[in-house]
């Protein structure tokens, strides 16, 4: 497209509510980086969001607390209801107060429904962010999962819950569905959904790994996720305990205790586990595969991540996101089948040369779903979807 083209079909607002703190990771660093790229995009955006860390640069950033507050502060008053309660009150109502019908108001969970009803009210159109599928749906397969292995459900109806998804939905003109299932999960379980916009999440842009062609064995496995059971780590404990390959698995994000007490005994010295690590990315540039057997899922960020380090993936369909590719770049399994998995982890620890094919291919698929790729097809969407919004420039 042309640069006066670009201008033309760019000339709208988007104010993006985020209600957590932004410490720089997970879903608000998704929400931030995706920010960062479609800022040029547009005429103007904003991401409100009560407290952000000083680590989180941007123009586009509105905070409350000011950004020259030490973080050690910041976290104090996160930590304490009423302050942070407050906080967000305040951060809702400034983004309220820059809204108009030539706004498009795009809202992070968990947002309430409440501010979601008044940024109507101004004439925004609503476009939500789905980071999981409908709790309808993931209630549904969690429990056919906890029946299999015999656990009591937890307590707790999360009915609550999926009738405030409903309410969103209702309230909603738009929903960004990144991922294979969010998508589907709401057609199934809300009649009349508002327009859903594929989309999915990324990484940064990375240069290919010094090592990326040489041919070598698969030897070093891991799987991150802070959710044990929903991402499938009892069944990953249990493939691994049946393989017979000379490598080491490592678990980032730890072991919540039911799966430590059901499986433990099957972490044995091949196995490290890492209960949290700030240092994620130096971990993944010492990995040769990663592994993650979710259950249930949205679109995890940790897939991306690995891709663009050239990881050869072994996933379920909801856990490959939009970049897993059969026998390309992946090996993909069924859920809660541990034999599978296991046969998967020892096909590429077996097959030098399905490895290094696999990783040169995740590698190169992870430069389509870098956050700038990810923000422009994002952009696109919202253009195609809100093109009564759009004004000439100039």
């Amino acid at each position: 497209m042309d640069e006066a083209g670009e201008r033309q079909v760019s000339n709208f607002d988007v104010s993006i509510m985020l209600t957590n703190a932004n410490w720089g990771w997970g879903t608000p660093d998704a929400c931030t980086q995706l920010a960062r790229y479609m800022d040029p995009l547009v005429r103007e955006l904003t991401l409100f969001s009560p407290v952000t860390s000083s680590v989180v640069k941007g123009d586009f950033l509105d905070s409350i607390v000011p950004f020259w507050v030490p973080d050690y502060v910041k976290g104090r008053l996160c930590r304490n209801k009423t302050s942070y309660s407050y906080l967000k009150t305040l951060s809702e109502h400034r983004a309220l107060s820059g809204l108009s019908s030539s706004s498009i108001c795009w809202t992070f969970p968990p947002t309430t429904v409440d501010f979601i009803k008044r940024a109507k009210d101004r004439g925004s159109k609503i476009v939500l962010e789905f980071i999981n599928t409908h709790t309808s749906f993931s209630r549904a397969v969690l429990f056919d999962e906890y029946e299999r292995v015999g656990r009591v459900w937890p307590e707790g109806d999360q009915r609550i819950n999926a009738l405030e998804d409903d309410e969103r939905l209702s309230l909603a003109d738009a929903a960004f569905v990144p991922g294979k299932l969010i998508g589907p999960s709401i057609r199934k379980f809300f009649n009349n959904p508002p327009a859903l916009l594929p989309a999915s999440y990324g990484a940064p842009f990375r240069s290919p790994p010094k090592d990326l062609a040489v041919k070598k064995s698969a030897r070093n496995f891991i799987f991150v996720g802070f959710d044990g059971f929903r991402k499938g780590l009892h069944v990953l404990l249990e493939a691994w305990a049946s393989v017979r390959i000379n490598g080491t698995l490592t678990i980032v994000g730890g072991v919540e205790p039911w799966i430590r007490e059901r499986y433990g005994h099957l972490i044995d010295g091949s196995v490290k586990v890492i209960d949290i690590s700030r240092d994620l990315d130096g971990i993944l540039e010492k990995s040769d595969v990663f592994i993650l057997p979710s259950i249930e899922e949205g679109d995890p960020l940790s897939t991306y991540l690995a891709a663009s380090y050239g990881l050869p993936l072994v996933v379920t369909l909801v856990a490959g996101g939009c970049i897993a590719v059969a026998d390309v770049n992946s090996c993909i399994v069924e859920p809660s089948d541990p034999v599978a998995l296991a046969n998967a982890i020892s096909r590429l620890a077996d097959d030098a040369d399905l490895f290094s094919a696999m990783r040169v291919n995740s590698y190169r698929s992870s430069l389509q779903f870098t956050w700038q790729e990810a923000a422009k097809r994002r952009h696109s969407e919202l253009k195609g979807a809100f093109g009564t919004l759009l004004h000439k420039s100039g």
